[in-house]
């Protein structure tokens, strides 16, 4: 396949993204068994069963077989190390074909399998007649992945790679390969046999107007929903090649778009004898056997209470707690804020290379000179060591719901539902590639309570309104129910129907134009925040429209000093714009044919009916002039439709 490589300069982001040579072949086959029995005894209906999965996926996936390159300013202003650094350009440096990174992906196809066992046993039980218990519990055996020939790779964090024996350095840390000496296990994570899940609800009718509910239950996440622990993200079966586009942190370059990958890409090595020296400098994605399953609690207390025939009110307490959640990809490989502000600047001092002529001429480590710092990482031999869907995170979440529904005898329903909530968390979507405004990312790996804090998606109320309703007019109705014929048929029939949509924005998370942390394997860096001069905050007050230049007081942001971390936490009390959203239909339907069997509608529909706008997310990246500004909308403008449908 020949296409273009992906290549983003800064300053023209609306240009950059998508996949390029993109390549994907699935063949999944699924087994599925659920045997369950229910047997009812006086007040008891036991209900027990089983669940059985067996998922076979055969697989092969790259979304960048050309390779992608990213161009800023780095290797054209006036000092890449300076705090703040005059001058430079992302076209420039395209210009000048000195990318800031850039790689390219070689995957393999893998035969991958996934068996799932759960056992379960629940109990309604009819106490007397006001009183309803729901008890049960469920106990699941879940996963991990086997591969078919045993392509899997782990983490083996007391052994050490036999590359010490050549280089004369100790090297902690090893990929091994399940089904071998180092693990018999044909699993790369060792099977959670603790996974009991209770269940416990209650409904009691207090009078006979007033329901109250209340329950309590565990869920235990799917691995399926883990995708970076599949075998084909597997290290061993994709390989990411990256380009080494400087030696000293960017201060000068190396390698040129021109001839990004000189020594040519290395293959994934599957379980080839050359698997170890394959990945040798390689960003390293695999797995520990212990990794802990994540899981969530769930509880909620409710009232329902009939206001009258035909309307009812129900307000909520909600609450879970998350434990154990999923990490996309935790970076093993940091520097500590001890180590980066202790060797600082000679962190980019280059060194007699130990790995040089000790490594394939195709390895990113065999260059004759490395970066002090490079070789002060916890793994130098790899480019970087990640867990996939490592289970250090954690959640939680608290909410007030509250419902209104009313039905109106002339036909037609009204439901309004709001919801007050707040969801903090130290954990982000697994699929970020799909949510980029939603995907803070981690500044410091070795201090993840620092990043505890609102989710990027977290949405504090929302307020939705919906409803349909019968005209009443025509035929039937309250008003002109006696007129007949063609003015009969043309006044009766009408309704209207629609969705009312109040939220409020979610919290923004800022970074810096530059990462000047001294890691490469920081996943980014954020502003200091200047509490002394903006004791009250950084939010303006004010109309979305007056606040488009500045969305925000920018002044309250510094880029930090070279080496050390941001004092700002992943989000903070400022918000993207909210939604407010009117759609609204106007229909007519005309009944005919024998029985008035035969049903024609006819409907006008406006989407964002009063034109409000969503403005976009503005600037977050402190220290470009893009900080700030909101230069886009989020929402889509007024959209006017018309349509007929026949009903039979």
């Amino acid at each position: 396949m020949r296409t273009l490589p992906n290549l983003c300069v800064s300053e023209f982001n609306e240009f950059c993204g998508g996949n390029t040579g993109s390549v994907l072949d699935s063949w999944d086959t699924n087994y599925e068994a659920e045997p369950s029995v229910t047997s009812i005894h006086g007040k008891h209906t036991l209900k027990f069963g089983a669940e059985i999965r067996v998922q076979r996926q055969n697989y092969i996936q790259t979304n960048n077989g050309t390779g992608g390159y990213n161009f800023d300013p780095t290797f054209t202003n006036s000092d890449p190390l300076a705090t703040s650094p005059i001058g430079g350009n992302g076209f420039a440096s395209f210009l000048y074909g000195t990318p800031t990174s850039g790689s390219v992906q070689e995957p393999a196809a893998t035969a991958s399998q996934l068996i799932y066992r759960a056992f379960y046993i629940g109990d309604t039980y009819k106490v007397f007649p006001r009183l309803t218990l729901d008890l049960g519990v469920r106990y699941e055996i879940t996963g991990p992945w086997s591969e078919r020939y045993n392509r899997i790779s782990f983490w083996d964090q007391a052994a050490q790679d036999p590359l010490s024996q050549n280089v004369g350095i100790p090297l902690n840390g090893m990929l091994g390969l399940v089904a071998s000496s180092e693990r018999s296990s044909r699993n790369a994570v060792n099977t959670n046999y603790h996974e009991w899940s209770p269940r416990i609800g209650l409904a009691y009718q207090l009078t006979s107007k007033t329901v109250i509910r209340s329950g309590y239950g565990i869920v235990w996440l799917p691995i399926d929903v883990n995708l970076d622990s599949a075998p084909d993200h597997d290290v061993i079966n994709a390989i990411t090649e990256p380009m080494i586009t400087s030696l000293n942190g960017n201060v000068t370059p190396y390698n040129l778009i021109s001839n990004p990958f000189p020594n040519g890409i290395t293959p994934a090595p599957q379980r080839s004898a050359s698997y170890l020296s394959d990945v040798y400098g390689q960003t390293v994605l695999t797995q520990i056997p212990n990794n802990p399953l994540g899981y969530t609690q769930q509880w909620n207390f409710d009232i329902q209470h009939q206001l009258t025939g035909n309307t009812l009110l129900d307000v909520a307490y909600v609450g879970a707690k998350g434990t154990h959640l999923p990490l996309q990809d935790y970076d093993l490989d940091y520097l500590t804020a001890q180590q980066l502000s202790t060797y600082n600047t000679s962190l980019e001092n280059q060194v007699a290379n130990p790995f040089y002529n000790k490594v394939p001429s195709t390895s990113p480590l065999d260059t004759p000179t490395i970066s002090e710092g490079a070789l002060l990482h916890p793994f130098p031999q790899y480019g970087n060591v990640q867990l996939a869907n490592q289970g250090m995170g954690d959640s939680s979440y608290n909410a007030l719901q509250a419902k209104f529904e009313a039905r109106f005898g002339g036909g037609g329903t009204l439901l309004a539902s709001y919801t007050f909530s707040k969801l903090i968390s130290d954990a982000e979507s697994l699929t970020p590639w799909l949510e980029t405004n939603w995907n803070a990312g981690f500044q410091n790996w070795g201090n993840l309570r620092g990043e505890r804090s609102l989710a990027t998606f977290d949405v504090p109320q929302r307020l939705v309104v919906s409803y349909v309703l019968d005209l009443p007019v025509g035929k039937g109705k309250k008003y002109l129910s006696n007129v007949s014929g063609v003015a009969g048929a043309l006044v009766s029939g009408w309704g209207i129907n629609g969705i009312l949509t109040e939220q409020t924005g979610t919290p923004l998370f800022l970074t810096t134009s530059q990462n000047l942390t001294g890691d490469p394997n920081s996943a980014g860096s954020r502003p200091n925040f200047d509490l002394a001069a903006c004791p009250h905050g950084a939010g303006f007050s004010g109309s979305a429209v007056s606040r488009l230049d500045e969305w925000f007081n920018t002044s309250c942001f510094t880029q930090p000093a070279p080496f050390t971390f941001g004092n700002l936490g992943r989000t903070m009390n400022i918000f993207n714009d909210g939604l407010h959203n009117l759609d609204f239909a106007l229909f007519k339907n005309t009944d005919f044919g024998p029985e008035g069997r035969l049903r024609f509608q006819i409907r006008a529909e406006a989407f964002n009916l009063l034109n409000t706008p969503q403005f976009g997310a503005p600037g977050q990246s402190q220290g470009t002039p893009q900080f700030g500004v909101v230069s886009s909308q989020a929402n889509n403008p007024r959209l006017i439709q018309f349509g007929a449908k026949l009903m039979f």
